[in-house]
Parts: structure tokens; sequence; C-alpha cells
């Protein structure tokens, strides 16, 4: 993660599956960014692979409102808090 940035934007929108490997190599990108002070947003959850985070406990690493059903609803709440 390059010095300056602030926000880092996943879109899991093509994602229909995940597997526990995937949500560990997740994990690990969010501590990362945690320790690097850069928040990690979420957009596009397909309804299977947020019952596998659910299930592997992936939210307790970010708060919900990490979490965004778009791109587009990512971006303009993004946009209103700058």
């Amino acid at each position: 993660i390059e010095s300056g940035v602030k926000r880092i934007l996943l879109s899991l929108r093509g994602v229909p599956n995940i597997d526990h490997s995937s949500i560990t190599e997740l994990a690990e990108i969010v501590r990362l960014a945690r320790k690097k002070e850069v928040e990690l947003l979420f957009c596009g959850v397909q309804p299977r692979v947020e019952s596998m985070l659910r299930r592997l406990d992936f939210y307790s690493l970010l708060p919900e409102e990490h979490f965004y059903p778009s791109v587009v609803v990512a971006l303009e709440t993004i946009a209103k808090e700058v």
C-alpha cells in the first residue's frame, strides 16, 4: 500500500463464491491496511460470499458500514464524507 492512500474500495461483485483460504487472505489485507492507517471498504458482496464471510467471522474485522451494496453507493457515501 503506497503512502498517501487513505481508502481502498474492493468490489466483490464478480465473486460468486469464496473459500476459507481466500477469506484468510482478505483478513491479512485488512490487517495490512489497518497497520498503514488505510480504510478498507467492500462493495457488491454476493449473498453466498456474504454468508461465508459471516460464517468465518470476517465481519468482526471491519464495521458493517465498510460494506456497500454497489460501487455507486460506496462512492456517493465517500464523496459526502470528503
